[in-house]
C-alpha cells in the first residue's frame, strides 16, 4: 500500500490533505480531480488509510501517516484481506451486485442501484430494500471511508440521490469522489465537497519510472514515451502493459507517408485491428468488462497516440521554420492541424457506434486527399 509520503509528483495536493489532517477537523467529503493516471485513486487510498488508522503518527516535519501496525492498517495492507470500513465503489462492482439487471448491464456507468446497495441504502429496481452502509456503525469503531472512483460516471439521478448523504453525513464517515471530468459532477455535489486538484506529473517522474522498469527503449523512443504519457503514470503503465511503443513503431511511418501525400492503403485497417486486439485483451483480463467500453478505451489510446504525434510534428515545424515565411509555415502545419481536427470528429463518430474499420479508413483516406489537394478541411460524417 502506497503511503501519503510515497505519492509521486503531487506535493500540492498532499499538502492540502496533510493540513486537513493536522487540524483534526477533516472535511467529510472530497473531490480528487485531475488528468487520468496522475495518482488520484492511489492518494485516495493512502488518505483513507490514515483516516481509518487507530494510531496515526506525526513525524518531525508535521506529516501525518498511518501507523502500519493496527488492525485497520493490517487489513488495508494485506492484499487478500477485506477492510469492513473501507468501501470502494467502481463501475466494475456491478458484476457483484445482487440486482440482476445491474449484473447483466454493460459496465459503462455507475447505476443508482449500485449506490443504494453499497452506500446510501433504499429500494433498488428489483423491489428489495437495502440498509445504508454509510449509516452503519464502523466495524472497527474508528470511522468509514467511501471512495467513488470515476465519479463522473454517476448519472444525474445517482448524483442527486447521493446529495442528501453528503449534506447530512453520518459521524466519522468520509466520502472521496475521484474523477478526471470534474465538469460532469453537478454543481450541488461540488459545492458540498472540498476539491483537490492533481497536476500532471513532471517528465522526471516518468523518466525515473522508465529507468525502474527497464523497457530497453532507444533514446528517440524514450522521448516519444515521455511525450505520449503526458505526465500520467497510469498511461505509462498501460503503454508498457499493452506494448503501445510497438504501435508507434508500426503505425507512425505510415502516418508520415500520408503527411507527404503518399499512399498507405493498410493504415486504416491496421489501426482498427490494433484497437480491437487491445480491447479483447482488456476484456479477457478484466472480469465483467464491457467490450464496447474496452473498444472506446483502446480507440481513445489510438487517437491520443496520433494526436500527440501530430502535435509533436507541429512543434518541430514551428521551431525550425523561418519566422518571416508565413505561407511556408501554413503549408507545413496544415496537414497536421487537419489531422487533429479529423481525429476529434472521428472519435465522435465512434461514440455514435459507427463501425471502427470504416471510421479509421475514412479518416486516413480523407487526410491523404486533403494533403494532396492542399485543402485542409476536416472530414465530415453524414
Amino acid at each position: 500500500m502506497t503511503t501519503m509520503q510515497g505519492i509521486l509528483g503531487q506535493s500540492k495536493a498532499t499538502a492540502i490533505l496533510q493540513s486537513a489532517l493536522a487540524s483534526d477537523r477533516t472535511h467529510h467529503a472530497w473531490i480528487f480531480h485531475g488528468n487520468e493516471g496522475v495518482g488520484k485513486f492511489t492518494t485516495a487510498n493512502a488518505f483513507a488509510r490514515i483516516l481509518l488508522c487507530h494510531d496515526p503518527q506525526t513525524d518531525l516535519a508535521g506529516q501525518r501517516e498511518a501507523c502500519g501496525g493496527c488492525e485497520s492498517c493490517k487489513r488495508i495492507d494485506h492484499p487478500e484481506a477485506v477492510h469492513p470500513d473501507l468501501h470502494i465503489v467502481q463501475k466494475e462492482l456491478a458484476a457483484q451486485s445482487s440486482v440482476a439487471t445491474v449484473r447483466s448491464r454493460k459496465l459503462l456507468s455507475i447505476p443508482v442501484d449500485l449506490l443504494r446497495e453499497y452506500v446510501i441504502g433504499g429500494e433498488t429496481s428489483d423491489g428489495k430494500f437495502h440498509d445504508a452502509a454509510a449509516s452503519k456503525s464502523p466495524a472497527l469503531r474508528h470511522g468509514k471511508v467511501f471512495i467513488i472512483d470515476e465519479a463522473h460516471l454517476l448519472a444525474p439521478v445517482g448524483q442527486n440521490t447521493l446529495l442528501k448523504t453528503l449534506e447530512e453525513p453520518p459521524p466519522n464517515t468520509y466520502f472521496i469522489l475521484v474523477t478526471h471530468q470534474l465538469d460532469q459532477l453537478l454543481i450541488t455535489i461540488r459545492s458540498r465537497c472540498q476539491a483537490v486538484s492533481f497536476a500532471s506529473l513532471p517528465d522526471e517522474v516518468i523518466n525515473q519510472w522508465l529507468a525502474n522498469n527497464e523497457l530497453n527503449l532507444t533514446e528517440r523512443e524514450t522521448q516519444w514515451f515521455i511525450h505520449f504519457c503526458n505526465g500520467s503514470l497510469g498511461l505509462a503503465e498501460m503503454t508498457r502493459k499493452f506494448e503501445l511503443v510497438q504501435w508507434a513503431r508500426d503505425l507512425l511511418p505510415g502516418v508520415m507517408e500520408l503527411s507527404r501525400g503518399k499512399a498507405a492503403p493498410m493504415l486504416g485497417s491496421d489501426t482498427a485491428e490494433k484497437i480491437d486486439a487491445l480491447a479483447k485483451t482488456w476484456v479477457d483480463s478484466h472480469k465483467g468488462a464491457s467490450k464496447e467500453a474496452a473498444n472506446k478505451m483502446a480507440a481513445h489510446l489510438m487517437f491520443h497516440l496520433l494526436g500527440q504525434y501530430a502535435r509533436s510534428r507541429m512543434q518541430h515545424i514551428a521551431e525550425s521554420a523561418p519566422v518571416n515565411d508565413p505561407i511556408t509555415n501554413e503549408q507545413q502545419l496544415g496537414p497536421w492541424l487537419c489531422l487533429i481536427d479529423s481525429l476529434t470528429i472521428s472519435q465522435k463518430a465512434l461514440s455514435s457506434n459507427v463501425n471502427l474499420t470504416l471510421v479509421m479508413d475514412h479518416l486516413f483516406s480523407h487526410w491523404q486527399q486533403a494533403v494532396n489537394a492542399q485543402c485542409y478541411e476536416p472530414l465530415q460524417w453524414q
